[in-house]
């Protein structure tokens, strides 16, 4: 009786394990955010961004992480394509602004 008990106590400590693990969210959840065709990028460890208007105006980023906030990390190239990453650990909210314009309201991840 006690091999059963101490199998079905295993049993339902792996069960309640799995259904825990399930409820976590995934590390490679991936979002993005536009002002106008600017855009921007997230997947929690890599902020990008990009300008998409060739305005003249600098397009950059903040967002924040588990340190506090980071940034503004600014995409140097105009409206060259090339996106600018601004590394960090689990971001938890992100904006993308057109220097002179305006900023997306803060989005969260």
């Amino acid at each position: 009786m006690r091999r059963f008990t101490a199998k079905l106590v295993i049993l339902a400590t792996v069960a309640l394990t799995a259904v825990a693990l399930m409820a976590v969210p995934a590390a490679g959840h991936w979002t993005e955010i536009f002002h106008g065709d600017d855009h921007g990028t997230n997947d929690h460890s890599h902020f990008n961004i990009s300008d998409h208007e060739c305005d003249g105006n600098r397009v950059y980023g903040n967002a924040y992480d588990a340190s506090g906030y980071r940034g503004p990390a600014y995409d140097e190239d105009g409206c060259g394509g090339t996106y600018r990453h601004l590394d960090g650990l689990n971001y938890s909210s992100y904006r993308i602004c057109e220097e002179g314009v305006s900023c997306t309201a803060f989005r969260g991840t």
